[in-house]
This record gives structure tokens, C-alpha cells and sequence, in this order.
């Protein structure tokens, strides 16, 4: 991994954004917000095992760290990987689980 001349660590702050609106679950059912919208937990898995597979990229160059945008949908924001009621999780679970353990693995050498 390269690393920062100052020895600083080089942090994304926010990624994600993965909006899926479930009818029934959410905070106000006629303003939801996403940056892409998505309409199955399949989609949504696969965007964020892409986006998993940009931070392996992004690792190898010099980012330490990277949070995820939410774990929940907040108000008309849905983005999280649960819904806003905390009732339905909006991924495979044990898909993404394994793709972040195998990352940070991978670059916790």
C-alpha cells in the first residue's frame, strides 16, 4: 500500500447512497431520496459489493478507511441498509458481511 507522505490517514468519509424505498417502511411514503434508486435487495447487495470492489481498488492506492453513507434510512433518506422502521435489512447480510471481512483481511497485513 502507499502511503501518505505526512503519515496521515486518507479517509473517505461518506460512500454509498444506494436509495431502495420498501413500500410500508418507510418515514414519508411520497418523498424518498437516493442518489441511484434501486427495487430489490439483490441490486442493492450487488451495488455494494461493487462498491466494496472500488475500495479494494482505492485501498492499494493509500485510503486507510471509508464509511459507509447509513445503516438506516433516515427520514426521507433511503440510503441505509435497513429501512427507516428497522423491520426489513435491505441486503444479503452474510453476502456483504463476508465481502467487508475479506477487505479488511486482506489490507490489515
Amino acid at each position: 500500500m502507499l502511503l501518505l507522505s505526512d503519515g496521515k490517514a486518507n479517509v473517505i468519509g461518506e460512500y454509498g447512497g444506494i436509495g431502495y424505498a420498501i413500500p410500508e417502511h418507510t418515514w414519508a411514503p411520497d418523498r424518498n431520496w437516493g442518489y441511484v434508486k434501486y427495487s430489490s435487495a439483490q441490486e442493492v447487495t450487488a451495488e455494494y459489493l461493487n462498491f466494496v470492489n472500488m475500495l479494494r481498488t482505492l485501498s492499494e492506492i493509500a485510503y486507510t478507511a471509508a464509511v459507509y453513507a447509513q445503516t438506516t434510512d433516515v427520514e426521507i433518506e433511503v440510503n441505509g441498509l435497513m429501512t427507516y422502521d428497522r423491520e426489513i435489512i435491505k441486503v444479503d447480510i452474510d453476502s456483504i458481511a463476508e465481502a467487508n471481512r475479506r477487505l479488511i483481511k486482506d489490507f490489515s497485513k
